[in-house]
């Protein structure tokens, strides 16, 4: 019996290999789809998965209420960790501070630049970054070592032993010498912690200086508690450790009439589960991502996924009208309703097993392109665990049961005597159930279109917005370990003084945008004036800042350097920060930071981080310990950028020669910052075309069947006068009518789903009206194309031959 139904299907797909083909390459489609955005999905919930005490471990963050609300940060002082561990040891059972840097590497004659993470010992014992060489218990013992990972290590050494070499490191202009004593295999791409060279938290370069400072907050910590203690008693029980250490702090804010938090406290520490800071989003981790990008994705996978078993379905309870003279027959012969049941079920299986064996054929190849096109590092080794293969076997039986069950059920109700008479009472329910499932498609097609359009405002928003400061014309250089800042920006501005298409050079200890260098960093200070507790970014500068950048003032002015006290005592702040002082005229305000700076100046809000989030408060200072880290350089209006960034290498390298030249402008940057949004737009715009593709598909054998079955109708009419364009129209009609509700329905929809969307940032558009327009033009106007062709042919036929039979 199963030898005859599969001479059955074998025969059904060789006579109706249209059908057959679509049905197999809309699925194969679907599922190569489906599985790359799977991947994508799975790779983001993935982080930091690999480390075997991840339901101990939680990075800690401060809370604290400020004059404009309740305020978070990541950003913790030096003596916050040691304290805590005095504080609570019976909770804590190791805890690590965490710093992310750089720094010039030189071994023999051979000089790098390379990422460097100061940690403390406990580093090693808390996370599972595998040491290939060294000792994990004691690598980090000596404040002079220094753990490579594996790439580093080989770019340095090449084929060389590593361990016990010695490396010397700039450190903030001091070359320290530090010995190998680890090799890290290299870290999983879905870390969210780096781990390229570790050297201990009292290397740092301000170590000292910020030992028993409060106020500066400049890197993370990561604790891990015991078994016995849970997040929430850990954060209730350093509620005490909070009100003794910030107990000046608490009493202004309760004078100066600030809101505690819903728990009654002015200051308290939170933590975040490992897992979750990958999708803890803040201005000052940039990251992380938005915890609804991995849904949308699986969201995604799973509408392509329906309209391809949409398209099943229609086109396989349309075809099975022409079946029905062959289930007539075979009911007749003694076939039982199962049995029937069991042959479409069959060859439903067929379908979707070729379908998606073939869709896994195409994601195996697609996939290095997929991870080019999207800037990612995807691979199969995810889907070696039986729970993904239990999920995928329960997915097959689950969806080929449902895409061949209901054909099958249409097809074992045909009456037989009915079937022998040449009617079938059935045609008018399959027709409204054909007519819905297009519907459906077109919706989730209108749905992707509409997200796309939206998505692609708000990227166009987010690269093109004003920021405050002019990006376009203005080249950030990283000043490298090779030569003092200080003494770069010197010497550059002598050099380019020779040329008219520099209009002038300054520097800073921080980038704007992300540059080449691929750092983003802030840094952050709190104080008290006046009773008020103040928190503000901090920027180190030299002159010509403001004028470079393009910065407007609203009060005072700018550094000059005919006031020797600028350099030293003097300071700008923007308005935010000037209202969070709450001083109406700030200029000439004393502020407690730094050894005191007087407020000269105040310039209009720009945005020193991305469009993620608000403005926040700065101050911009000169404070020469922090050293120039970047120079920004302004060109003339009508510069060639090509042949300027060409010279700006020239001279940077003449007086850097072993360092390498990583200038950009501000405007690639900027666009930088928003990777994750151009992916997720790359995403929507593919996804929307392979749901487009599919419906079209379905469309095009829908409406094959529709004019095979109104062939006389459409001969008839031709023999009575109708033209090529009203039956055109006739044909089209009924497809555009169902397109016209699958746009009633989608728009809402997408609507919703993109305003929820659009809540994540700061800065977003308004949805306008002509969106959704836009997207049922476009709908529209894929369906009259593929209709057409089949309906001018069959317009254009020879009336005689289809009325031949009548």
């Amino acid at each position: 019996m199963l030898n005859n139904y599969f001479k059955i299907a074998s025969r059904r797909f060789s006579k109706d290999w249209i059908h057959s083909l679509i049905n197999v390459m809309g699925i194969a489609m679907a599922f190569c789809s489906a599985i790359l955005l799977f991947l994508t999905a799975n790779f983001e919930w993935s982080y930091d998965d690999f480390h075997h005490a991840k339901n101990s471990i939680y990075r800690l963050s401060l809370k604290e209420s400020l004059a404009d609300g309740q305020v978070f940060s990541t950003k913790m002082p030096v003596p916050m960790m040691q304290n805590l561990k005095l504080a609570h040891p019976d909770a804590i059972q190791q805890a690590t501070r965490y710093k992310e840097g750089s720094t010039q590497v030189k071994w023999k004659d051979k000089v790098f630049n390379k990422s460097v993470q100061y940690v403390d010992p406990d580093f090693l014992k808390m996370f599972s970054f595998r040491l290939i060489d060294g000792n994990t218990n004691s690598a980090l013992d000596d404040p002079s070592s220094i753990i490579l990972s594996q790439q580093i290590a080989s770019s340095i050494f090449g084929a060389n032993p590593p361990m016990g070499e010695v490396l010397t490191l700039n450190l903030n202009g001091k070359q320290q010498p530090f010995v190998v004593r680890g090799i890290l295999e290299t870290p999983p791409a879905n870390s969210s912690i780096s781990a390229d060279a570790l050297i201990r938290f009292e290397n740092e370069p301000y170590y000292h200086m910020d030992l028993n400072d409060w106020n500066v907050r400049t890197h993370q910590v990561y604790v891990r508690l015991n078994d016995q203690t849970t997040a929430s008693a850990f954060e209730k029980n350093a509620r005490t450790f909070m009100q003794r250490t910030y107990i000046n702090y608490i009493e202004n804010a309760r004078s100066n009439g600030l809101a505690p938090d819903s728990e009654g406290q002015y200051i308290s520490l939170h933590t975040t589960p490992l897992q979750g800071v990958h999708f803890y989003q803040l201005s000052e981790d940039n990251k992380s991502i938005n915890p609804v990008y991995p849904k949308v994705l699986l969201g995604i996978s799973i509408l392509v996924m329906l309209i391809a078993y949409v398209n099943y379905i229609n086109l396989t309870t349309s075809n099975t009208m022409s079946r029905a003279k062959e289930v007539g027959i075979r009911k007749y012969l003694g076939a039982k309703k199962d049995h029937l049941i069991f042959q479409f079920w069959g060859e439903a299986s067929i379908v979707c097993c070729s379908g998606m064996l073939l869709g896994g054929i195409l994601s195996v190849l697609l996939l290095p392109v997929y991870n080019s096109q999207f800037n990612l590092n995807l691979s199969y080794s995810q889907f070696i665990r039986p729970e993904v293969i239990w999920t995928i076997i329960l997915f097959f039986l689950v969806t080929t049961l449902f895409v061949g069950f209901y054909p099958a059920i249409v097809a074992s109700r045909f009456n037989v005597l009915e079937i022998l008479k040449g009617k079938v009472s059935n045609k008018i329910k399959v027709s409204v159930v054909n007519h819905g499932m297009l519907v459906v498609q077109f919706t989730i097609s209108i749905f992707l279109i509409t997200s796309t359009l939206v998505i692609n405002q708000q990227v166009k928003l987010l690269q093109n917005k004003p920021l405050g400061y002019n990006r376009t014309e203005v080249i950030s250089i990283p000043v490298g370990y090779e030569i003092d800042g200080y003494k770069l920006l010197d010497a550059m501005r002598l050099r380019l003084a020779n040329y008219p298409q520099f209009v002038s050079i300054t520097g800073a200890d921080l980038n704007l945008g992300k540059g080449k260098d691929e750092t983003s960093r802030q840094s952050k200070y709190g104080f008290t004036i006046q009773g008020k507790k103040v928190l503000t970014n901090a920027l180190n500068v030299d002159f010509d800042y403001p004028e470079t950048l393009g910065l407007e003032f609203i009060a005072g002015r700018s550094f000059d350097k005919k006031y020797s006290t600028d350099s030293t005592q003097s300071c700008i702040i923007n308005q935010a920060m000037a209202s969070q002082l709450g001083l109406k005229s700030p200029i000439g305000t004393q502020l407690p930071l730094n050894g005191g700076k007087t407020i000269i100046g105040v310039v209009k809000d720009y945005n020193f981080s991305s469009l993620h989030s608000e403005i926040e408060p700065i101050t911009i200072l000169f404070n020469k310990p922090f050293g120039l880290s970047y120079l920004f350089v302004r060109i003339r209006p009508n510069s060639s950028s090509i042949a300027t960034m060409k010279l700006l290498e020239k001279e940077y390298l003449n007086l850097a020669p072993k360092s390498e030249f990583l200038g950009s402008f501000l405007e690639d940057n900027v666009n930088k910052q928003y990777e994750k949004e151009l992916r997720i737009y790359r995403i929507f715009s593919t996804a929307s075309i392979i749901a487009i593709l599919l419906s079209c598909f379905g469309l095009f054998a829908m409406s094959l069947l529709n004019i095979q079955q109104r062939t006389k109708e459409i001969g008839v009419r031709k023999v009575l006068g109708a033209s090529v364009y009203s039956i055109l129209a006739l044909i089209s009609r009924d497809f555009v009518k169902l397109v016209l509700i699958a746009i009633l329905l989608a728009s809402p929809l997408a609507y919703y789903g993109m305003s929820e969307w659009l809540q994540g940032f700061p800065y977003r558009i308004h949805i306008q009206w002509w969106i959704f327009v836009l997207s049922g033009v476009i709908a529209l106007a894929i369906v009259l194309m593929t209709i057409t062709l089949h309906s001018i042919k069959a317009a254009s036929a020879n009336p005689i031959k289809a009325v031949k039979g009548e």
